[in-house]
């Protein structure tokens, strides 16, 4: 049984591994963050039980975070023979698949494209703790917006937003989310990470091309489908939870989610519902949905 709880991790550590969806977002710098989760996971690898362990032989917890289920890598490289090192100076976490007793590198899976840059941000002057238009904020990002537009000549600031997480005292270290959306409504893994250092950010780290260096975008005309698509989708199921709504829930989260790898989009329900038959407990419940477009 899913076992709500808080969690502080170090951020540096963890990949998310999604079914279906390429792992996004890593190797930036290393913070702490507490997070509520769901515990109890069990993992099966050919039919038999996998309890996860740390370098020393102690289990250690895998845990579902909106929606996402968290692998330890340490422990997961386990399973495919691999060996792994981590980088402090650069921050990166590198996989070598093991070859007659010898490692051999696998750059494809951590080979991370960065671009250095030095913009000053006025931390007083942004939103915190959640996410804002970066076109909202064209005098205050004024340098950063046009950074961007010199690695990528089609940036445009009105479909990306930004979260801020600062995990230093000072309030002057932190990693800045970039997100593309389509439309008002679906996020996507095209992502920009900047890296910010006593104020500034210091390095911009392009997600998406880190996995597929050639990826190719969608159109004008291929975005506005899966707008109106989703759009259908969604009255459709208002109607489904206005039927289910006898359940007690504490709180719920949609989002929808275009990957531009697997070209699969999905809508993401995730709810906390009070359980009766359980003295009150909250239990998570995530249902995922393949939207067809």
């Amino acid at each position: 049984m899913k076992k709500k709880k808080s969690l502080t991790v170090l951020v540096a550590f963890l990949i998310g591994m999604i079914v279906g969806v390429p792992i996004v977002n890593y190797a930036y710098a290393i913070f702490t963050k507490t997070i509520e989760v769901a515990t109890g996971i069990s993992i099966e690898v050919n039919g038999e039980k996998f309890i996860p362990k740390d370098a020393n032989g102690k289990e250690v917890d895998v845990f579902i975070y909106n929606g996402t289920t968290y692998l330890p890598i340490r422990a997961i490289s386990g399973i495919y023979e691999s060996d792994i090192d981590w980088d402090g100076e650069s921050q990166t976490v590198s996989l070598f698949k093991k070859v007659g007793g010898s490692s051999e590198a696998l750059p494809e899976l951590l080979d991370l494209v960065s671009y250095d840059t030095d913009v000053e941000i006025d931390a007083d002057k942004l939103k915190k703790g959640e996410e804002a238009r970066l076109s909202d904020y064209k005098d205050e990002l004024g340098h950063l917006i046009s950074e961007l537009k010199k690695i990528d000549n089609d940036f445009d600031e009105a479909k990306y937003r930004f979260f801020i997480n600062y995990y230093s005292d000072d309030g002057k270290d932190g990693i800045m989310d970039m997100t593309y959306y389509i439309g008002d409504k679906i996020s996507t893994n095209r992502a920009y990470v900047g890296i910010i250092e006593n104020g500034r950010i210091i390095k911009i780290n392009d997600s998406l091309r880190t996995q597929v260096p050639n990826i190719t975008f969608l159109s004008d005309g291929e975005e506005k489908h899966i707008i109106d698509r989703v759009d259908e989708f969604l009255k459709e199921r208002e109607k489904i939870n206005k039927e289910n709504s006898n359940e007690k829930i504490d709180e719920r989260k949609t989002q929808v989610i275009y990957d531009y790898i697997s070209k699969d989009l999905k809508y993401v329900d995730t709810k906390f519902i009070i359980s009766d038959e359980l003295d009150g407990a909250i239990v998570e419940k995530t249902n995922e949905i393949n939207i067809e477009y």
